[in-house]
């Protein structure tokens, strides 16, 4: 701070999820809209490409979407801070990155009436403010 000459530590991230100025954009993905393998992998090769980590498919997710939002920003003319979670590595899923690679995964959509069955025995979590 300016009376005492130390530079302030940014605020955590959980100060700035709840502050009412910093946009939030959450994707919900039902049934079979997330199920769209190769331009995640795609996606996540690219960022582990750039940034030397191999992202989880979890992860790869969220990775396709904050670049659809970089490429948005950019083509719009503005700046934009996004921020994203990259949850783990892919270690373990080598071998889709692997059938990626040599152009073999296909992307593969699950029947709507597995995702039902799926949800069906998941706990209810009551809504928190």
């Amino acid at each position: 701070c300016s009376r005492c000459h130390v530079p302030r530590r940014p605020p955590p991230v959980s100060v700035v999820v709840r502050s009412p100025r910093v946009p939030k954009k959450a994707l919900c993905f039902k049934g079979s809209q997330g199920s769209r393998c190769q331009s995640r992998v795609k996606a996540a090769v690219e960022f582990a490409r750039c940034e030397g980590i191999v992202p989880a498919p979890e992860s790869a997710h969220t990775i396709k979407v904050a670049m659809d939002l970089a490429v948005e920003a950019r083509e719009a003319g503005r700046s934009q801070v996004i921020l994203f979670n990259l949850s783990g590595h892919g270690h373990f899923d080598l071998g889709a990155y692997e059938q990626y690679l040599a152009g073999k995964l296909q992307d593969y959509t699950y029947a709507r009436k597995y995702v039902e069955e799926a949800l069906k025995d998941l706990p209810r979590v009551p809504n928190t403010p």
